[in-house]
């Protein structure tokens, strides 16, 4: 696969194949994508090795990565160093992540004790709508860094208030 150039396309394309999550990505990390920097080694080897061929994905992994570029949103994965370390210990191989789209600095999820996430109803009323604000205002005040989703409604109204008052945050 000549189109691949680093590993977290690699990765990318193999989160694109079906029956192959998160585990089996882990699992290929550590036995072949981690022990080279040589992609075509890399390529060679899930498809001598494991039967896993990347070419029919590369469109797709294309299409991403055009469209998280062109609307500002950053991609990292296992493969990178800035990939926040997630603990073994509270999240089953299944579970834990191997790419992450993001706006924001990523460096704050290496603070895990310093970021809260607040989270509530893509349609909040008025009371709602206050409620976020004011939760959002004590969390900043109190150094915590905001940490979730764009989603409409109370994920946008922290990540809103969180900008407005000169807090940190990422999504």
């Amino acid at each position: 696969s000549p189109m691949y150039k680093s590993k977290t396309e690699i990765i990318l394309g193999l989160s694109k194949i079906k029956g192959i999550g998160s585990a089996k990505i882990l699992d290929l990390y550590d036995t072949i994508i981690k022990k080279t920097d040589n992609i075509s080694l890399i390529t060679n080897d899930l498809l001598l090795q494991y039967n896993i061929d990347l070419s029919p994905v590369w469109h797709d992994v294309e299409k991403d990565i055009t469209y998280a570029t062109s609307n500002g949103i950053s991609i990292t994965t296992i493969a990178d160093k800035n990939f926040p370390t997630i603990s073994s210990l509270n999240v089953p191989k299944g579970d834990r992540p191997v790419i992450l789209y993001f706006i924001g600095n990523i460096s704050l999820l290496q603070s895990p004790d310093k970021n809260i996430a607040i989270i509530g109803t893509r349609t909040p009323d008025a009371i709602g709508t206050a409620a976020c604000r004011i939760i959002t205002n004590i969390a900043v005040k109190n150094g915590f860094n905001t940490i979730s989703g764009l989603a409409n409604g109370c994920d946008s109204l922290a990540h809103e208030e969180t900008y407005n008052i000169g807090g940190k945050t990422i999504a």
